[in-house]
């Protein structure tokens, strides 16, 4: 049998799909062989197979591509039936990512393996739809994903699950819950209040929400304003109200969007501004939602800024200077007054306009524009200056030289909204700078030619000096002397009136010696004066003069007057050194004759008188002595030395100086406080002293030494100064003169008694001290003259009592001293303690230290021919220093600037000529004691 489908081609022309089926028939003998053929149309079956195919196809797709994840399971059973498991046996792609991933594929695996998480809240509500047929809905959120699951049983034996996301939907919502609290939040804080309206037919607004806010807004609650559309309307202000009911305001509230500010009146009384926005809704009846603010804090802030911005234009307008301020697109918002005369532009026609057309600068250099400040602060953000030498040209062409600078305009936030551009026409500062430099030229050519020495420091150094003050100290060119330290030109020793190292940083008046190229030494005066700008920095100006040959003939006058003082005493000097004189010689003749006449022992009576005349004798050269110590004081020459002063002994040997005149004429009272040491030249010091009291003996007659006095008091002042005053009983000073009496050459003395300059010199000297001389009336006569001085800064010196030599050893001592009468006495005073050897060479006393003889003391006389006991000194401390230092010098005087410049630089001690014997022996026993 034959079985077979074919396509069989129809006499109308179609074709049909048919199958045949052909089988042999039983042969019949002698018949030919047969067949039977059966022909079914198979045409419309075969259209609705492949309708169905096509149609499952469709399904599938769709299934496919469902972004619902849709599964078909079959239900595994064990031996009792009961449901254990599920056979996944159809999935589309949305479960198979969801599910599968990137692992195998879903089907035919089991549910327990692909959701063991899941899979018992999943089993029993499969179970359940299996079992009742009854749909299972539920949501279920996995991996950020919200599903709407559905469950329906196919048979009894599959269910089909379909999982709708919904994340998106539940989004929204959780969204809208947000937004709703949010709000509500937002509702019951802002400083406001929140609304929604409707619209009436008759055209009014009635409030249908508010938020709690409007209570503090309004001092009204919600309830009382919401379906009262005539109650706000009652707070508005008149004026307001009126305005809000004008067409305009009517023709604004017809728009979507609608902004509103009015002030109401709460029921307390208080005014309040209230700023209402609102947007209106789609729909009918017209509504909307609003939002009402109270603005009466930004009101009042309004009004102070139009305040300050009046303020500022006015000071804008008042201003020397030109104004223009900018945007951040560097175009003009702003021009004052003077901006508008130096651009030529009005206010009006530069805002908006670049900055650029308005500001057209040039470099006054090179003629080409120069870059403008303004861009420059827009990029940088920080303030900038103009360039040197710049020019504006203005709107008619004209050029006018200019300074300016530019700055950022920022908000309170710290964003720059613009620029501010200050500039000032600097034709008339070049004129004036034209001018000063003319002067200074002008000046510094003056000052080149100036008889005065003019010169800058700045800390001490000089920085200008102009040819006379650089011929005063032998340089040819000025240019010699800048940088050098102005303390490097002075005399090593020199110092200020208190002692210390001369400083010339400072404004004072100050006379200082300096030493020239030359060697030559010069005495300058000269003024600091206040600090001046040199060169863009602060210096001192100084102006001096050299003094040298004004100061020999100051020195010459102040010699003068000491010894037209100590010629006005002379004839009581010499009576003081005459009287012991008569009986120390006296005495030496008796002794001489008596011992001219010894034949025989003298009885006790006689060497009683002879040692009595030898006591005599030692009193009267005492005295002697005394006088010629306290004439050294005030005839020495060291003008310029100055050292701690002990003010009543140096007014203890003024007083000695006059005593035989004043034993004549008054009664002398001491009246001495604790007084401070002062810094002075104890020789000028004491002429000042010595003419005071001079004047005040002179100013009494003689003869009534009971009836006048003359009181001399010391003390220290309030300010710690040391005070002198020297009171006399005498006639006084008329007033009309008594302003005078310090002046040079003014004297009411006769011609041939006073030379006039004792009082000026007085007050120069004290002056120049840093003290005051005064002169004021008795009480109930005479005058009183005050003196004042500063102390000085550390007490007098005292020598420290050095220890004593051992008892019973002599030491060995050399004299030297080119008196021989002066080494002979020494010899005799000093043997019976000591081994004692003199000469009168200081080359024999060198060659016998050098030859290796060493001694404990050396007396030395300062002043010798040949060879000094300074130049002594010089070579023994260098072959021997230790016997330099043994050397105790002996001088009668120093004559020599040499000599005291030495004896001020060594420690060594010094014993003044004539000596006491017994004084003498004792510094040789402490000397050995501090040398053992």
């Amino acid at each position: 049998m034959v079985d077979t489908e074919m396509h069989l081609l129809r006499a109308d022309g179609t074709w049909r799909v048919v199958s045949g089926s052909a089988a042999p028939l039983p042969p019949k003998p002698g018949a030919p062989r047969r067949s039977i053929a059966i022909i079914l149309d198979l045409t419309a079956r075969r259209a609705a197979e492949e309708a169905l195919a096509r149609s499952e196809a469709r399904y599938r797709g769709i299934f496919q591509k469902l972004n619902d994840q849709l599964l078909v399971a079959e239900a595994v059973r064990d031996g009792d039936g009961a449901v254990v498991d599920w056979i996944i046996r159809e999935t589309n792609q949305a479960s198979q990512r969801e599910l599968g991933g990137d692992g195998p594929p879903l089907l035919g695996s089991r549910a327990s393996e692909r959701v063991p998480r899941y899979f018992e809240r999943v089993h029993e509500r499969w179970c359940h739809v299996l079992a009742t047929g009854t749909p299972w809905a539920y949501e279920a959120r996995s991996m950020g994903r919200d599903d709407l699951v559905r469950v329906f049983r196919l048979d009894d034996r599959t269910i089909i699950s379909a999982a709708l996301d919904v994340t998106g939907q539940k989004n929204a919502e959780r969204t809208a819950r947000i937004l709703t609290a949010r709000y509500e939040r937002t509702a019951t804080t802002v400083p406001g209040a929140l609304c929604d309206y409707a619209e009436r037919l008759d055209g009014s607004a009635v409030f249908t929400y508010l938020s709690p806010g409007c209570l503090e807004l309004f001092e009204r609650t919600a309830d009382e304003l919401i379906g009262n559309p005539d109650l706000l309307p009652q707070m508005i202000v008149p004026e307001d109200a009126a305005r809000l009911g004008s067409p305009e305001a009517r023709a604004r509230r017809e728009e979507a969007e609608y902004r509103e500010e009015f002030r109401v009146r709460t029921p307390s009384g208080k005014e309040k501004w209230v700023e209402y926005t609102r947007r209106a809704n789609l729909g009918s009846p017209p509504s909307g939602s609003g939002f009402l603010l109270d603005i009466s804090a930004r009101k009042q802030a309004e009004a102070r800024i139009a305040e300050e911005r009046e303020r500022l234009e006015v000071t804008l307008r008042s201003i020397g200077d030109a104004v223009i301020a900018t945007d951040e697109e560097g175009k003009v918002t702003l021009m004052n007054l003077v901006a508008e005369a130096l651009t030529g532009w009005s206010a009006d026609e530069a805002r908006g306009r670049p900055v650029d057309e308005v500001f057209h600068i040039l470099s006054e250099s090179n003629r080409e524009k120069a870059p403008n400040p303004v861009h420059r602060v827009l990029q940088d953000g920080k303030v900038v200056g103009l360039a040197n030498h710049t020019a504006l040209v203005a709107r008619d062409g004209s050029e006018r030289p200019i300074a300016d600078s530019g700055a950022p305009i920022r908000d309170p936030s710290g964003r720059m909204i613009g620029t501010v551009l200050v500039f000032r026409d600097q034709t008339e500062e070049r004129r004036a700078e034209a001018a000063i430099l003319r002067s200074r030229r002008e000046l510094l050519e003056l000052v080149e030619k100036l008889p005065l020495g003019v010169f800058v420091t700045r800390d001490g150094v000089i920085v200008y000096a102009n040819p006379t003050f650089a011929h005063y100290l032998g340089h040819d060119r000025a240019a010699a002397l800048l940088g050098q330290p102005v303390s490097g030109l002075l005399e090593r020793e020199e110092t200020t009136p208190h002692g210390q190292r001369a400083d010339f940083r400072g404004p004072a008046r100050t006379e200082w010696r300096a030493r020239t190229v030359r060697g030559q030494v010069v005495t300058l005066e000269g003024e600091g004066a206040r600090e001046i700008d040199f060169e863009g920095t602060a210096a001192t100006l100084w102006a001096v003069q050299d003094i040298t040959e004004l100061r020999a003939m100051h020195a010459q006058l102040m010699q003068a007057d000491r010894l037209a003082s100590v010629g006005t005493l002379a004839a009581g000097i010499a009576h003081e050194i005459n009287n012991p004189l008569a009986y120390v010689i006296g005495s030496l003749d008796f002794m001489a004759e008596t011992f001219a006449a010894l034949e025989r022992p003298l009885p006790s009576a006689s060497l009683e008188e002879v040692a009595q005349a030898l006591g005599e004798a030692r009193e009267g050269a005492q005295r002697v002595k005394a006088v010629v110590r306290d004439l050294k004081t005030f005839s020495r020459a060291d003008e310029e030395r100055r050292s701690a002063v002990d003010l009543p002994r140096l007014l203890d040997s003024s007083v000695n100086m006059v005593s035989n005149e004043l034993r004549h004429r008054a009664r002398l009272e001491k009246a001495y406080a604790p007084t401070p040491p002062v810094v002075a030249n104890e020789a000028r010091l004491g002429q000042v002293f010595l003419n005071l009291v001079i004047n005040a003996v002179q100013c009494l007659p003689e003869g009534r030494p009971e009836d006048e006095r003359i009181r001399i008091v010391t003390g220290t002042d309030e300010q710690g100064r040391a005070l002198v005053e020297i009171h006399d009983s005498g006639p006084g000073i008329p007033d009309e003169i008594r302003e005078r009496i310090f002046d040079p050459f003014f004297t009411t003395k006769p011609i041939g008694v006073g030379t006039g300059l004792g009082l000026a010199i007085c007050r120069n000297t004290v002056e120049a001290l840093g003290g005051t001389i005064s002169a004021r009336p008795g009480h109930p006569r005479g005058t009183i003259f005050r003196v004042t001085l500063p102390a000085a800064d550390s007490p007098l010196e005292s020598r420290r009592p050095l220890p004593s030599a051992a008892p019973g050893t002599r030491g060995r001592v050399l004299v030297v001293d080119d008196e021989a009468a002066v080494g002979v006495a020494l010899v005799r005073l000093l043997r019976k303690e000591h081994d004692v050897m003199a000469t009168g060479r200081a080359h024999e006393a060198l060659d016998r230290i050098r030859s290796g003889e060493r001694w404990d003391v050396i007396l030395c006389d300062l002043m010798m021919p040949e060879m000094t006991g300074m130049e002594l000194y010089r070579e023994v401390g260098r072959i021997a220093p230790e016997q330099a230092a043994r050397m105790v010098f002996l001088t009668g005087g120093t004559f020599t600037q040499q000599a005291r410049t030495f004896l001020q630089e060594v420690r060594n001690v010094r014993v003044e000529k004539p000596f006491d014997s017994e004084e003498l022996r004792a510094l040789i026993r402490r000397l050995r004691g501090a040398t053992t």
